[in-house]
Order: C-alpha cells, then structure tokens, then sequence
C-alpha cells in the first residue's frame, strides 16, 4: 500500500503543527518526525550548519516510536575537508554502511555506521534543506531498517520544501533569539558600567568649578575618556590643575582601586630614565645596593601620570613607546620583561602638538598619547567661573585650618583684576598667604588685598634702575616659587633659566 495516499491527511497535519509550533527546538523535532513517517524510516537526524559554516553539528535527531530519543545519543559530525569552503549540496541516497557524498568540489564523509547502529539498517537517505534563495541550511538523515525505500512524490517534495522553509524560519528566530540577548547584556553591562560610574562621580566629585564652555568640556571629556583605557593628553599651562585632571580620570575608571603614580618628565636627570621609568634589580648599578621599582611597574593595574611629558628625553620617549607597544618593562639587570597593564595619561604646554613645539618629539609617540586629547583652560580663560574658584579655595582652607573666612566685594573685585602668570596654583598661593595674615579677622577686605599686593610692587619713583630691576627680579622668583609651591626645578623651569641660577638669585634676595 502506498503510504503517501492513506497517511497523506496525517503528513499534512504534523505539517501544520510544524509551521504553528514557536518553539525552535520542538519545530526541528517535528521536522524529524515528518521524515520518519515520509520515508517510513526507522530514525531521522538534522544536521545544519554551524554559525561560521565550517562544519555541520546535530540539530535534532527522533527515533521511530521513541520520543526521548536525544539528539546526543547520536554523535554523528560532517566536517568540510577544506574548511570554510560552502557549496550546495548534492541530493544522494546511500546504501552503504559507511557514507561519502559531494558538495560540488568538497567531500563531506561520515564514519561508519556500524559502531552506532551496528547492522539495524539497510538504508540511509540525505536530503538538502535549503532555504527559498537557493542557500543551504544543512541536511536531513534517514535510516531504514527495511529494504524499501520510499521513492519521492509530489506530495513528499511539497511536505520537503514546506519543511525546509520551516526550518530556515527556526534557524532565523534563533539568530534573532541570540541577538537580542546579546543586546540585552549588552545593555545591562553598559548600564552597570553609567551606574558605577554615576556613583563614582557623586563620590569624588570635581573640583573643576563653574560654567564656561571651556570647563565643562573638560568636566565632559574626563566622564568619558576614564571609560576608556587608551592613553589621554592634558594640555595646558603651567598652574591649570593638570594633575587634578589626571587624578579625576583615573579615580572614576576601572582601575580606581589601583595606585595613582605620577612623575615629573622635567625633573628626570639625563642619564637616569630607565632607572626612574623601568627600575632596577638590586646590586644591578653600582654604589646602589637596594633594588628600585621603576615608576611604570608601580602604576601597574592602576594609573601613571607623566606631567610635561614634552621634556622627556629621547631615551624616556623610546621607553614610554614601548610600553604602550609591548604593554612590557624591563628593570636594570633584569633577564627578562615584565608584563604590565598600565593606564597612562600624560600632560604638556598647550602649543605641545603644534610642529614647531614637537620637532624634538617623536612622531609616533605623539600619535600613541594623543588618542584622547582634553585642554585644560588658565585662569584667564575661565575668568566667569572667579567667583566659584575663589569660594572653592576658602572652603579648601577652612576644612584644612577649621577657619570659618570670606573675602567682602572689594576684595574679591581686587583679586579677579589681577594677573596670574601661575594660574589657578598662583591663585591659590595667594588666597591662603591672605587667609593667614587675617589672624583673628573672618572677613578679608579690599583694603587688606590692597596693602598685600602693593608690598609687591614696583614703585619706580623712590628706586634707582637698579634697585628697581632688583626688587622686580625679587618678585617675579618669588611669585614663580608660591606658583610652584616652593619647588625650584618647577621655578627654574616656568622662568626659563637653569636651575643654578635660580638657586644663586634665590640665595641673593634670600629667598
């Protein structure tokens, strides 16, 4: 009797099953189980193609009478012989205990059988599920036990191509699946990250105060270049709260927990920076006894900072290349690098990556540091934020002092009019020499501001030319040492004379 004509009705409702079923794997296993029933089978496996479409892997697999037939009991793989190759592939039936069969120019081949269904079939049949452009999805495996195959009708080539359609739709709301859930923790990682980030920022805050343009782009870039680990470049003038940028980004990123390391390039003796940058063995320089840990190691896992990164020498360049190369050290003495994962960020004079300012630079490190790029504006560029500044510095030295101190209108007016060569660290310097010379007065007057700056003019009248170059040269060392917090090499380097000299002036107007 022919089974296509009395099971007909029965083929065409587990069709209509297979097309309502939403259930992926349960479509694939009813797929199977049309194939049993078309070819009167004794098992039918779907095989399709994996995501790269190298190789198949077993879908679904269903036993005649056997529901709990899983598809692992079945170890089956086709593999291409030269992977990556995709052709259609050819419709074969095989009556043979070990099975070959082409997909144009590439052989596919199966194991025996034997091992997994010892001598229990006869037959084994492949059909090709493509999809409705032609593209192939992969292949479904009939076994039969009886000498009879079922030959192919209409109706069977209907039910197959009715079934492979299925099946691509299966496959295509499973990719969709699998995306959307990549989405989806996509979307929860990026969310957990603005969390931790949001309560980083309420924790820390910014000291970068007030309402220009210029500092909330700052304010705006550190939020998003401490989401990041590729180098940052700060510029700007000396006295603009580099450092503070530098220590911001790093204390609202990912290596938060990790050290903070910073170095002045400016202050590195030639001769000295592997030592200072890489480090040292012990006993590996002579007349040094103890081992020395190089900057770049000590910032391992966190954050180094390198301030006027534009004076480092050829030798510091070429190291600093390296690392952020090789993401590798290597001490003084040492046999073998060390591996490091540092976040560097790196400051220099505002004309840095103009061509007349980086000439004795290499190229490639500047394209290296500049990734992310943030200018730090002076005080002259931010003069609308004066007022919050000012307040900003009162309130640092009341919570250092426990001085409750304000400065009245005038004051404030008298402070704002001046000039800052030092910018925000001059401002500072002056705010909290101010604060002490109030003693037991809470409000600072214009009065008070006046007489302070007038000590430090120039009054050509009552001087000769050289007393009047004298106390000039005497206030502009000094006020270059408040700007610099009483660092000479930082002084030397503002003024632009050796540091010898400054030490000889200094000892001159003692100072």
């Amino acid at each position: 009797m022919n089974m296509m004509t009395t099971n007909t009705r029965d083929y065409l409702l587990s069709l209509c099953h297979l097309v309502r079923d939403r259930n992926a794997l349960s479509a694939l296993r009813k797929a199977c189980q049309i194939y049993i029933e078309l070819n009167n089978a004794q098992t039918a496996a779907l095989f399709l193609f994996n995501s790269q479409r190298t190789h198949f892997y077993l879908a679904s697999a269903i036993k005649s009478g056997d529901a709990n037939f899983a598809p692992d009991a079945l170890q089956i793989e086709m593999m291409l012989e030269r992977e990556g190759l995709v052709c259609p592939i050819s419709n074969a039936v095989v009556l043979a205990k070990t099975v070959e069969f082409e997909m144009a120019n590439s052989a596919y081949s199966i194991e025996p059988f034997s091992t997994l269904f010892g001598d229990a079939f006869s037959w084994l049949k492949f059909q090709p599920m493509n999809t409705a452009d032609g593209g192939t999805l992969g292949v479904m495996l009939t076994i039969g036990a009886d000498e009879t195959l079922i030959k192919n009708s209409a109706l069977n080539d209907l039910i197959e191509e009715a079934v492979s359609v299925r099946v691509s739709e299966v496959i295509e709301q499973q990719v969709h699946k699998e995306e959307s859930e990549r989405l989806r923790k996509s979307l929860s990682v990026v969310t957990r990250d603005r969390e931790q980030l949001k309560n980083r920022l309420q924790k820390h805050g910014s000291k970068f105060v007030g309402k220009t343009a210029k500092i909330k782009d700052l304010r705006k870039k550190i939020e998003q270049y401490a989401q990041h680990s590729s180098p940052v470049l700060l510029l700007g003038d000396q006295g603009t709260m580099r450092t503070q940028a530098a220590r911001e980004i790093h204390q609202i990123s990912d290596v938060s927990d990790g050290r903070f390391v910073s170095i002045d390039a400016a202050m590195i003796a030639e001769g000295s920076e592997i030592y200072a940058l890489c480090g040292a063995k012990r006993g590996a320089i002579k007349g040094v006894a103890a081992a020395h840990t190089g900057v770049i190691a000590q910032a391992s896992e966190g954050t180094l900072f390198i301030e006027n990164v534009d004076k480092l020498s050829m030798t510091g360049q070429k190291i600093l290349l390296d690392v952020i190369d090789t993401r590798q050290v290597q001490a003084i003495g040492s046999e073998r690098r060390r591996q490091v994962n540092v976040r560097l960020i790196a400051s220099a004079e505002t004309a840095f990556l103009s061509p007349n300012e980086s000439e004795n630079f290499m190229p490639s490190l500047t394209h290296s540091l500049s990734t992310f790029v943030a200018h730090v504006p002076n005080l002259q560029q931010r003069l609308e934020d004066f007022e919050e500044l000012l307040q900003q510095v009162l309130d640092e030295y009341s919570e250092q002092y426990k001085r409750d101190l304000s400065f009245d209108a005038g004051a404030a007016m008298l402070l704002r009019t001046r000039d800052y060569p030092g910018n925000i660290r001059e401002l500072r310097a002056l705010v909290f020499k101010l604060c002490n010379m109030a003693r037991d007065q809470r409000v600072i007057t214009a009065s008070m501001v006046r007489d302070f700056l007038n000590h430090d003019q120039i009054e050509l009248e009552t001087h000769s030319f050289r007393d009047a170059v004298s106390h000039f040269e005497r206030s502009l060392i000094k006020r270059a040492l408040i700007a610099n917090d009483g660092s000479r090499t930082a002084a030397a380097h503002e003024l632009n004379i050796p540091k010898r000299t400054l030490a000889e002036k200094c000892r001159k107007y003692q100072l």
